[in-house]
């Protein structure tokens, strides 16, 4: 036999504040996909986590590595108190497990040290991460001076063939002509002396002509993302934040911040 104290006390004597009326399939969706933003710098506890934010009547997923941002809305009908949650991300593979293979989710109850998902079968019962996130209000740019319309297939195939000329730094570039209905995407790798271009149809709506550099594994991540046939991407200057959306997916967006290109 043994004594009680031997075993561990639930984390949750005493309550917490309790969510309900999420869904469980967007969550998971939305779960799955931002931790594969959330840093693997472990001297950022807080950029290593995936952030389930609660604001009055909406719920946002989020996460970021500092270079590219994953934000997803998932609407519900509840009103909730303003409360930033942070996930270590060793735990969202069990959390997404639960919410896609369990018949009834129940909702999130939390306190100030742990998050438990409850189920009509079960609960997962994770640490928080105790550190402050950077407020993502102040991140998203509120207006754009460039916006251009393309297909997301189309745009994936021709980074993906691009890049294999862009060598270990994996550096690629946008060439926008302002009034021009097609874009270049090019790299170059000098020390194997390799280069490759190619031409992209697309809807340009800029007041400027403007270069700008990505690497090329944050597009390919950002893109695979957005659902959808379309892919919008909205920007003010080449040294500024992008912004990557869907017109079939207005719930999620990603920013993606460019980098130094050879001029």
């Amino acid at each position: 036999t043994y004594d009680g104290p031997q075993f561990p006390v639930s984390p949750f004597e005493g309550g917490g504040n309790v969510y309900t009326g999420i869904s469980a399939e967007t969550l998971a969706e939305a779960m799955k996909k931002a931790v594969n933003f959330a840093s693997n710098d472990i001297t950022l506890p807080a950029m290593c986590s995936v952030v389930l934010h609660f604001d009055e009547g909406d719920v946002s997923v989020y996460a970021s590595d500092a270079v590219a941002m994953y934000l997803q809305r998932v609407h519900d009908s509840m009103g909730h108190d303003n409360r930033v949650l942070l996930i270590p991300k060793k735990s969202i593979k069990a959390i997404v497990n639960m919410l896609k293979t369990c018949a009834v989710f129940r909702g999130v109850e939390a306190n100030d040290t742990h998050i438990k998902f409850v189920f009509d079968d079960g609960v997962v019962i994770s640490c928080l991460t105790d550190a402050k996130y950077p407020n993502v209000k102040r991140v998203l740019p509120q207006s754009f001076s460039k916006k251009i319309h393309v297909g997301k297939m189309m745009l994936m195939d021709s980074i993906k063939r691009v890049s294999l000329s862009a060598g270990d730094r994996r550096r690629i570039r946008f060439d926008l002509k302002s009034g021009y209905k097609q874009f270049d995407i090019s790299s170059a790798d000098e020390d194997l002396r390799k280069e490759s271009k190619e031409n992209i149809l697309a809807d340009i709506n800029a007041d400027t002509d403007i270069e700008i550099g990505f690497n090329a594994d944050n597009v390919i991540k950002a893109v695979s993302s957005m659902r959808g046939n379309n892919i919008t991407l909205q920007m003010n200057q080449s040294c500024s934040a992008t912004m990557w959306s869907s017109d079939e997916d207005d719930a999620t967006k990603i920013l993606v911040m460019p980098i130094h290109i050879d001029c």
